[in-house]
């Protein structure tokens, strides 16, 4: 896609609001994808519908949100071959 959803160095995107609520309710764990292909296609699908409730709610910074999305269901597209 050519875009890079975590290249900000802020804490705006998507996938690093996850990681810091999933930190913080495990006391540490970062694992956000999973150890399996299931795993992160289920944590991948998180992502893109939190994006999806910022875009319908107009919140935010929606040209980030769009691209975003862009990306993760292009990334759901490649890894969930179910």
């Amino acid at each position: 896609t050519g875009i890079k959803p975590l290249s900000n160095n802020t804490w705006t995107s998507t996938f690093q609001r996850i990681a810091v609520e999933k930190e913080m309710s495990t006391n540490g764990n970062y694992n956000i994808l999973g150890d399996t292909v299931e795993s992160s296609v289920e944590a991948i699908k998180l992502v893109i519908e939190r994006i999806k409730t910022n875009l319908e709610r107009k919140s935010g910074d929606l040209d980030l949100f769009q691209k975003e999305n862009e990306f993760y269901t292009s990334l759901l597209e490649k890894i969930d071959k179910d």
